[in-house]
């Protein structure tokens, strides 16, 4: 027979994430974190350094510092940077940016 040296850890963890499902917010924790059998490419493309660009080249030109865009990104796509957003994310937020006078 064998123990794990971090069997506690383990079931701490296991017991955290039991809790979170029961009180609904395991989507916010794990949701995007870890790849699935179930995912497919479209959902985790990567921006191109091109659309990168565009992206921040819009927001200049309506007086959007990238550092607003980036705080943008944070809160409502919850990606970390713009490289991470989708090609449906990427589009809604070009035409958000494009529609600011």
């Amino acid at each position: 027979m064998y123990t794990s040296d971090e069997c506690f850890k383990m079931a701490l963890t296991d017991a955290l994430s039991v809790a979170c499902k029961a009180l609904g917010f395991a989507a916010d924790v794990y949701f995007e974190k870890d790849r699935t059998k179930y995912d497919t490419q479209d959902k985790k493309s990567v921006l191109t350094e091109k659309q990168v660009n565009r992206l921040f080249a819009i927001g200049n030109s309506k007086g959007i510092s990238p550092e607003q865009i980036k705080k943008a990104i944070i809160k409502d796509y919850k990606k970390t940077k713009a490289e991470d957003l989708t090609n449906e994310e990427y589009d809604e937020l070009c035409a958000r940016l494009e529609s600011v006078r």
